[in-house]
């Protein structure tokens, strides 16, 4: 879903708002999914080693980190209760940024704690974009991930997303 590039119409006009939609080539696209995989995969298993090796030297990580404080920040706001036992129930969702790098992929980590690990088969079925759930303590955390030299050359917050099966539905129909 990496090799997806969106233009969307401002906001204030009166006609449906476009999107238009470019794609990268399947190798490209493949290539960038399986960096993006693997990066998240390493960031679950909690390998800070392993994970900062995904990030690229020159990368731009949440405005101006480096890449250690990258990992530091991932790390601190992911795994914050960092007893296993307590947060151990990770599910990601993935989507695309329509704002912040428009087009580029979005990982959703929806973090519960390990007390309500029962609710899991329900918990890997909840849509992409759906608000925390409180009553569980469910954290949400939403990323735009950029590749570059088959690193992860870039991470932001994104503020606007759409679930990756919409964007996918909007390409049919291009």
């Amino acid at each position: 879903m990496n090799g997806i590039a969106l233009a969307i119409g401002g906001a204030n006009q009166q006609t449906t708002a476009t999107m238009q939609i470019t794609k990268f080539t399947l190798p490209e696209q493949q290539k960038n999914d399986m960096i993006i995989d693997n990066f998240m995969f390493t960031l679950l298993s909690q390998e800070m080693h392993a994970f900062k090796c995904f990030l690229h030297d020159e990368g731009k990580f949440f405005g101006n980190y480096s890449k250690e404080q990258a990992v530091a920040y991932f790390f601190r706001i992911l795994f914050k209760d960092s007893i296993v036992q307590n947060w151990p129930v990770i599910n990601v969702n993935r989507g695309v940024s329509l704002e912040i790098h428009p087009g580029k992929e979005v990982l959703e980590f929806r973090i519960i704690p390990q007390k309500y690990s029962e609710l899991m088969d329900i918990f890997e079925h909840i849509p992409f974009g759906t608000p925390a759930r409180k009553e569980i303590e469910e954290r949400v955390y939403k990323f735009v991930v950029m590749v570059k030299d088959d690193k992860i050359y870039g991470i932001e917050v994104p503020k606007k997303v759409q679930a990756q099966k919409e964007v996918e539905r909007l390409i049919k129909e291009n």
